[in-house]
């Protein structure tokens, strides 16, 4: 109430030369019915029409049907917001497959089995001791955007004091450790850089056949463009990624 008398412009204007973000937490998914004032006129200031600040949605959207979502709205209605970020609690509820945001979290990893079980509930793996999990977009026909595709890397650390003095010994401790885990089809697969004497790089995907003190192994035509530019340099990079393991090695 307070903040109203101070800022009564917001309560009949737009929230953008207010402030950055909203965090809408206004209904809960028990929430049925159409809004009643004041809240149907806050509402009407975060319609996309309304042209709001980004919006940040816990659990449901405000005036969204825990089920049904941003159902179609009656004559006169205001239409439904759409958030920018969607934090679902527990568990998404069914409104989220109508969520179209960028961000989309889960809070709440604590969910007894019995709970999961007897709801058939599917939840993600929670990584480390994180309490929130970032979701996958939803399905639909465009794909996403390359930004949003991004997991967590908690999987071991990399400490010297952990490590082998000889990097090659703790080469071979990584390679066994992929390929006995089978976190791929060829854990031997490599990626090699070369170079044209020109200064124009080149990267392509090789088998490793094998290493030792010298080096390491693959088979190459030796007229190829890879083969040509090895010969001309005589350098290579090379790179192993290990996604099973959240690892990658280069040299």
């Amino acid at each position: 109430q307070r903040q109203q008398q101070q800022q009564p412009e917001a309560a009949s204007g737009s929230l953008s030369g207010v402030c950055d973000v909203v965090v809408d937490a206004l209904f809960g998914f028990s929430f049925k019915g159409s809004p009643r004032p004041p809240f149907d006129s806050l509402l009407q200031m975060l319609v996309p029409s309304a042209r709001p600040p980004a919006i940040l949605s816990v659990d449901i959207p405000s005036g969204w049907h825990v089920e049904d979502g941003p159902a179609a709205a009656a004559s006169g209605a205001a239409a439904a917001i759409q958030p920018d970020m969607l934090v679902s609690l527990t568990a998404p509820k069914l409104a989220a497959k109508h969520f179209k945001g960028r961000f989309h979290y889960l809070g709440g990893r604590f969910v007894p089995p019995a709970i999961r079980d007897k709801y058939k509930l599917v939840l993600p793996p929670y990584p480390g001791a994180q309490q929130c999990v970032k979701l996958p977009p939803a399905a639909s026909s465009n794909a996403p955007a390359p930004a949003d595709m991004r997991i967590s890397y908690e999987k071991d650390g990399l400490l010297e004091s952990s490590v082998a003095a000889d990097p090659l010994q703790q080469f071979d401790t990584w390679f066994r450790q992929a390929a006995e885990s089978k976190v791929c089809i060829e854990p031997n697969a490599m990626a090699v850089a070369s170079c044209s004497s020109d200064g124009q790089p080149s990267l392509r995907y090789v088998l490793l056949k094998g290493f030792d003190e010298r080096g390491f192994v693959f088979f190459t035509n030796y007229n190829s463009r890879k083969g040509s530019e090895l010969q001309e340099g005589g350098k290579a990079g090379l790179a192993f990624w290990w996604e099973g393991l959240q690892r990658q090695v280069s040299q």
